[in-house]
């Protein structure tokens, strides 16, 4: 079986035989620091310019403005913190701005100051509050472990943290605070309705005096009356929280999912009430999902577009320890707060901490290269205290395949902030915005769906297909049988399998293999003839249907590396 994958694997990384997926003709150059990553597959960073600033900033947000926003034309706000002398600011529009980064300094505008250390800023979802104008953004503000420089607890209490709200539809900008906590840091913010009142409450993590971060949520009162605060758990170990809905038989359960960083945990709370009332205190659980490390943040999302969603994370490394890239896929629904939450290293290129104070990685960042959100995303890494950045891509698009490239886009002297990425003028190519020190460095990425479908003018789909039918061949006929050990596979579908696979877009091919339904029995013995057949049958239908050949050779490839590998469960 592993001289057959190596024979796939070839023929699946020949350019000159199959034509492998290559950059897009004229596209961006890259500088000197990416020629690595530039002469990869795939996509080609530019490093377009550095946006020079007046002072240091470790964060930055790409927010959308409900205001002008429509379904198909989303207009991004770029905004960015500074704790040294605590501002929020704001560059409208920036799509606009984009190409002119004198445009962009001279358009900034700081729509916060006077208030606690900004940690991050948000829009508020509409029909939170009643009454509220169509773009108001809240602000958690407040020292944290993260944002304080010594390990002085008097420092933190001369701070009020705060979370704020901010209309932004108003010409003067005037933060209005909903809660005060001397001596407390916020970070982020999210709202849900948590008792039952038909009411937007605010879900949040805070550092109290001591130290210790508490899960807390925050009563929206009637009217102008004081936010009553709940707490959840007093030491949840962690700075960065997400929040998720899980299908539960018939009803849907919210989750609340925390990364500990202090305590090195993942887990989730959620509570055992049909109805998802939080004020039923004694019926809140807490789940353990991983026990890795140190963990930063979360982005949930579908790492490996099988339709579910996933949980993306990452871990520091620390005691010789490299840091990592981590997703967990969430159990089927009426099991998750016992089901196995399936673990998946993605990277582990992160080399170990000197020192306790320094971080790497920092936090994970997908995002779509191509405009298709039904494929596999890739995701940005920020290294923290090494000063990189790093780009993990899938080999393939199989959704049972989980290996990724990582890539250095980024070096830099000192430490990566919190990044920004996303497609903000909507011309198909990636935007990234890292900070560094008093930088705001500005990525393009040239967008793959141009490049996913072109054509290869080097090879015809009837000689390609020809080569791979004899390459093939030849190699099969010294193989006669191969030993294939699986414990919990006992059919899989060839079609099944196709549908998975997004490279293939043609929808008459499709439509064609399941009419067909190729299926299969794996038992302790396969015939390698058999795969040979399967060749051959499929590259005939590619010929027929003049489809690129790589489509034949990478599913063939993904078929033999989860049988190898034993990654279909």
């Amino acid at each position: 079986m592993r001289i057959v994958r190596f024979l796939l694997w070839t023929l699946y990384n020949s350019a000159d035989a199959f034509g492998a997926r290559r950059p897009v003709s004229g596209g961006p150059r890259s500088t000197n620091s990416m020629s690595e990553f530039e002469n990869s597959k795939g996509l080609k960073p530019r490093h377009w310019y550095s946006l020079e600033l007046d002072m240091p900033c470790q964060f930055v947000k790409l927010v959308e403005d409900p205001q002008y926003s429509s379904k198909t034309i989303p207009v991004y706000d770029l905004v960015y913190l500074t704790k040294s002398q605590p501002q929020v600011r704001r560059i409208q529009d920036i799509a606009l701005k984009l190409a002119n980064p004198e445009e962009m300094q001279q358009s900034t505008r700081i729509v916060a100051e006077s208030i606690s250390v900004p940690n991050d800023v948000g829009v508020m979802p509409q029909g939170s509050i009643g009454g509220m104008t169509p773009n108001v953004w809240w602000i958690a503000t407040g020292q944290t472990m993260s944002s304080l420089s010594t390990n002085s607890f008097s420092n933190r209490e001369a701070q009020t943290g705060a979370v704020y709200f901010l209309d932004m539809t108003k010409q003067s900008y005037n933060p209005t605070a909903i809660v005060t906590s001397p001596g407390y840091g916020y970070t982020h913010v999210e709202w849900v309705d948590m008792d039952l009142d038909g009411n937007a409450d605010a879900i949040a993590i805070r550092t109290n005096p001591t130290g210790q971060q508490e899960l807390v949520w925050m009563q929206q009162p009637p009217g102008n009356s004081k936010w009553m605060v709940s707490v959840i758990d007093k030491n949840v170990g962690g700075t960065q929280f997400k929040t998720m809905w899980i299908k539960d038989g018939d009803v849907k359960r919210l989750l609340i999912i925390c990364a500990g960083s202090a305590e090195p945990q993942l887990v989730f709370y959620w509570v055992d009430d049909p109805d998802n009332d939080w004020t039923r205190i004694s019926r809140i659980q807490k789940t353990v999902i991983g026990e890795e490390g140190s963990y930063v943040n979360i982005e949930i999302i579908d790492v490996n577009a099988d339709g579910r969603l996933d949980i993306l994370t990452s871990v520091t490394g620390i005691r010789g320890q490299p840091g990592k890239v981590i997703c967990y896929e969430v159990p089927e629904q009426s099991s998750f707060q016992k089901g196995i939450w399936r673990k998946h290293i993605l990277s582990q290129a992160f080399e170990p901490s000197v020192n306790y104070r320094a971080l790497t990685p920092g936090g994970v960042y997908a995002f779509y290269p191509g405009k298709s959100p039904t494929e596999k995303p890739s995701i940005l890494v920020s290294g923290a205290s090494n000063g990189k950045v790093y780009i993990l891509r899938p080999k393939s698009w199989s959704a049972y395949i989980w290996h990724y490239t990582t890539d250095v886009i980024l070096e830099r002297k000192n430490t990566i902030g919190v990044p920004a990425v996303r497609d903000v003028d909507g011309d198909g190519n990636v935007d990234i915005f890292i900070p560094e020190a008093n930088y705001i460095h500005v990525l393009t990425f040239k967008g793959v769906e141009q490049q996913r479908n072109m054509p290869d003018s080097s090879i015809t789909p009837h000689t390609s297909t020809l080569l791979a039918v004899f390459l093939a061949y030849s190699k099969t006929m010294q193989l006669h049988s191969l030993a294939i050990n699986k414990r919990n596979v006992t059919l899989v579908s060839l079609s099944s399998l196709i549908s998975r696979t997004k490279r293939c877009e043609t929808v008459c091919f499709i439509q064609l293999l399941f009419s067909v339904e190729v299926s299969f029995v794996i038992t302790e013995d396969v015939d390698a003839y058999f795969v040979f057949k399967i060749t051959i049958f499929l590259s005939v239908l590619l010929k027929l249907l003049k489809v690129h050949s790589e489509v034949i050779i990478s599913f063939i490839y993904d078929f033999i590396l989860l049988v190898d590998e034993d990654h279909f469960v």
